[in-house]
């Protein structure tokens, strides 16, 4: 269902006005990227409100079903990281759900590129955050990343590689296979 909603995000975790069943770490990161990338909405200063048509789910917290766990190139989807451990569920792999708004479907392979250009657009992967468990990202690994914030960063010439047969299908509703395929680590 398409909705049109204003959000309004802080800076200071546990202050934002988010939808239900939406709250995790990245979600305000996501968000900004994909309105950015996509041009769904305005985001002014300070806290970040973004207005504009967005995909939502019903309220009541994670009532989705996980999606089939398909690549983009139709076939099972493979791990993309353990350590540390990504993905929506934080099973290891970029499954995902109507629930997950950010759409971490693009399996990366960080870079300090990257890693720098995603901390100045506000999404801070290198820094540990110990209390949501995460220890921070370093080059070279691997990481499920919001296929908008992906877009953003390639048309900002600083998209990290990606690894397709970690990558999920639904990614392609946000990322066109021709553009992943120019930053394909797995392809011969």
């Amino acid at each position: 269902m398409m909705v049109k909603q204003r959000v309004v995000l802080s800076r200071e975790p546990g202050h934002s006005l988010l939808p239900a069943g939406s709250e995790r770490l990245n979600y305000r990161c996501c968000l900004r990227a994909m309105s950015t990338a996509t041009g769904i909405g305005q985001i002014s200063e300070p806290g970040w409100i973004i207005s504009g048509t967005i995909p939502t789910t019903p309220r009541g917290g994670r009532t989705g079903t996980m999606d089939e766990s398909l690549n983009v190139l139709g076939e099972p989807l493979e791990l993309c990281g353990e350590n540390p451990l990504t993905g929506y569920y934080r099973d290891g792999r970029c499954n995902t759900c109507s629930e997950d708004h950010g759409s971490h479907t693009v399996c990366i392979e960080a870079s300090k590129e990257f890693l720098e250009y995603s901390r100045f657009k506000g999404n801070d992967l290198s820094t540990p955050a110990p209390e949501y468990g995460f220890k921070g990202l370093r080059a070279g690994d691997r990481w499920c990343l919001c296929a908008a914030r992906w877009l953003q960063a390639n048309q900002d010439q600083r998209a990290p590689r990606v690894y397709l047969q970690r990558t999920h299908i639904r990614a392609l509703e946000i990322v066109p296979i021709e553009l992943l395929k120019q930053y394909a680590a797995d392809l011969n």
